[in-house]
């Protein structure tokens, strides 16, 4: 038939018998189905391949069944401006949104009632399901350079704008959401800072989510820093620059110029930290 044979044959869909072409349809084990049957199932879902007509069917009936309940999921804490992960008032359920908003140019949204994504449809998870909970915060960063004698040079000490993308990444037990990956924050978190980010923040031998759950949270630092004990004293004597206003704080000199960037890296930290306290998977 030839590939352009292929591209205009149609076929019909083995779950609600639509005629579609190969541009609308999505292979299954043994046979296809229209993307409208495809967009029904788990947001999650990446096993088509190995899915048949009966098993897409089930999970289609799943997934009404889900809406259905998620008018009883009472919403107890909401994490994530761009993604979000949602966990139940009593902490023995989640549901996580690839993307919170619609729209490609979305504002950043914390999700305050499940009323407001009943319309998304997200998979209610069973918090003894997780196998386990990963925190990835990407670090990419650019210099900035001035002009002498009509080349670029570098400052002394050097200038940066740090940014950060914080991920969770979730594998859990659940049928149709095994791999979930979210995204906390909408665009870059972006930090202006003169020199080298203080080394001893990373390190290279050590799972970072391991260590971000040493790192107490912002406003826990800020009590430290700001305090009268012998703690706090010792905290101010080893960083440089523990002033009222300017500070180390997550490796970074913190001055009245990012202050606020260093607050928001702090905020994702800390949804970070949370988030693992609630979902990831304990030692009997």
């Amino acid at each position: 038939m030839g590939l352009f044979g292929g591209l205009f044959k149609k076929e019909s869909c083995g779950v609600c018998g639509a005629e579609v072409g190969a541009l609308k349809r999505k292979k299954i084990a043994d046979g296809a189905i229209c993307k409208g049957c495809a967009a029904k199932c788990s947001p999650w879902f990446d096993d088509f391949k190995g899915a048949t007509t009966a098993s897409i069917q089930e999970q289609i009936e799943y997934r009404e069944r889900n809406k259905n309940e998620l008018r009883s999921f009472e919403l107890g804490r909401s994490y994530g401006d761009f993604g979000a992960v949602l966990i139940s008032a009593d902490g023995k359920r989640f549901c996580a949104l690839g993307k919170s908003s619609e729209g490609f140019f979305s504002s950043p949204r914390q999700i305050a009632s499940i009323d407001e994504v009943i319309d998304m449809n997200p998979d209610i998870i069973p918090v003894s399901d997780v196998e386990s909970v990963d925190v990835d915060i990407r670090e990419t960063r650019d210099e900035h350079k001035r002009t002498e004698n009509g080349r670029q040079v570098s400052y002394s000490p050097r200038r940066y704008t740090y940014k950060y993308t914080f991920v969770v990444d979730i594998r859990t037990k659940h049928p149709y959401a095994k791999n979930i990956r979210v995204q906390l924050n909408n665009g870059t978190v972006n930090i202006n800072h003169e020199g080298e980010r203080m080394p001893w923040v990373f390190d290279s031998t050590r799972n970072l989510a391991d260590m971000l759950s040493e790192v107490p949270g912002f406003e826990k630092q800020k009590e430290v820093l700001a305090g009268d004990s012998l703690g706090a004293k010792v905290v101010r004597g080893l960083t440089s620059m523990a002033t009222a206003d300017s500070y180390t704080m997550y490796g970074f000199n913190v001055t009245p110029s990012n202050r606020a960037s260093v607050e928001k890296y702090g905020r994702y930290v800390d949804m970070a930290n949370e988030i693992r306290a609630a979902l990831e998977p304990t030692e009997a």
